[in-house]
């Protein structure tokens, strides 16, 4: 049960003990009430020229039942966040309300990224040439960076499922950093733009 709101009469006496220059904390004290009420109340009568509780709420935002249609929406708009989702849902609902019926149709966030470029066969002949050489031979070579075609990494789905999302294999702009690793050792480190 919610509790009632603070009567408009001690609302005004609380302000004016603080208008008449009484320590904050005094004035607390003697009302029952917390700093942050009173602050919310003198920040109020600065916004809106009174003390008043606030009325004109909305109310609560709704709920989503019709499931088969929430399932066709988020297939189609399974790239967006469940921040975005809310906005573009044509009726007023909150992100938890997009994370809720996610979990009734079964969909999880997750996304899996495969290059544009990708070519299967080429890896698997690369990885049975690399079977051929010594491990002291082998250099294991990474990069991590920054670029300019960052993309939210979750996509909603069936969770029986896994979402896939194609992106650029190339960049506009990018810090790299590039370093080896032989034999337990890390060689070479360095960072460059491109």
């Amino acid at each position: 049960m919610m509790p009632s709101a603070y009567s408009i009469d001690l609302r005004h006496k609380a302000v004016g003990a603080y208008d008449r220059g009484e320590r904050k904390s005094h004035v607390c004290r003697t009302f029952g009430i917390s700093g942050n009420t009173l602050d919310r109340w003198l920040k109020r009568r600065e916004e809106r020229g009174n003390v008043a509780p606030v009325t004109d709420r909305r109310g609560p935002k709704g709920k989503i039942n019709d499931l088969e249609e929430f399932e066709v929406f988020a297939k189609e708009n399974r790239h967006l966040t469940q921040q975005e989702m809310a906005q573009k849902w044509h009726r007023r609902v909150s992100r938890v309300a997009i994370g809720q019926a996610l979990k009734k149709i079964n969909f999880t966030r997750k996304k899996t990224y495969l290059y544009q470029q990708r070519n299967e066969q080429d890896r698997a002949e690369f990885i049975e040439k690399l079977k051929g050489y010594g491990q002291e031979r082998l250099v294991y070579v990474d990069e991590a960076g920054i670029d300019d075609t960052i993309d939210y990494p979750y996509g909603d789905c069936h969770k029986s499922q896994r979402d896939v999302a194609e992106k650029l294999g190339h960049r506009q702009k990018r810090i790299s950093v590039v370093s080896g690793w032989r034999q337990g050792e890390i060689i070479a480190p360095m960072m460059f733009e491109g």
